[in-house]
């Protein structure tokens, strides 16, 4: 079985495409998901991240995300110390849920994937780019301000940085034909 890692900046739409590919059934990781469900539902991590960013992470056993959010997005070296807690769990149970699937491929969609240096993991990178003017309004419409977005953003490795590390580079810019393209690499795979 083929493990393919989807990644691309916020925004870009990464989403979408792991989204296309499952509805042709084939099996996507969501880190970002299993990250939440892990930091909310993980007694031991959750006092971690306390320890790490103070007891404000959590409110009535709450993860508090935005208030998180706010702390590592303008911290790079605690948003460095955050990912050596979550990341680890992540990938032990991205291994428990690929040794659970019977395809030809499975897809595990993550925004940094390339910055936690795990390209090696995986037999394709898949990167996904998007024009800047197209993330931010899809940002904006998530609801984030513009000045955050482009904090979050540029947090995150750039498109030229991240495309020499792509086996496949998805352009999600709402013109070029995706679901053509997903259904020929489907093709492709199975």
């Amino acid at each position: 079985m083929k493990k393919i890692g989807l990644t691309g900046g916020i925004g870009s739409g990464k989403s979408y495409i792991s989204k296309a590919f499952a509805q042709l059934g084939v099996p996507v990781f969501d880190s970002d998901e299993v990250a939440k469900s892990l930091m909310i539902q993980d007694r031991l991590l959750q006092q971690e991240i306390v320890n790490l960013l103070g007891k404000e992470s959590y409110s009535d056993g709450e993860l508090q995300r935005d208030w998180i959010a706010s702390k590592i997005f303008s911290n790079p070296e605690l948003r460095a110390q955050l990912a050596s807690l979550v990341h680890p769990r992540v990938y032990e149970a991205f291994d428990l849920w690929v040794k659970e699937q019977s395809t030809p491929y499975v897809i595990f969609e993550s925004a940094i994937l390339l910055e936690g240096g795990k390209a090696s993991l995986f037999d394709s990178i898949w990167v996904v780019e998007a024009p800047m003017s197209l993330r931010l309004s899809r940002l904006q419409a998530r609801g984030l301000s513009k000045e955050t977005a482009m904090q979050r953003i540029n947090s995150q490795w750039t498109d030229e940085q991240r495309r020499k590390y792509a086996d496949v580079v998805w352009n999600n810019d709402e013109v070029s034909d995706i679901m053509l393209k997903v259904y020929d690499i489907n093709s492709e795979l199975t």
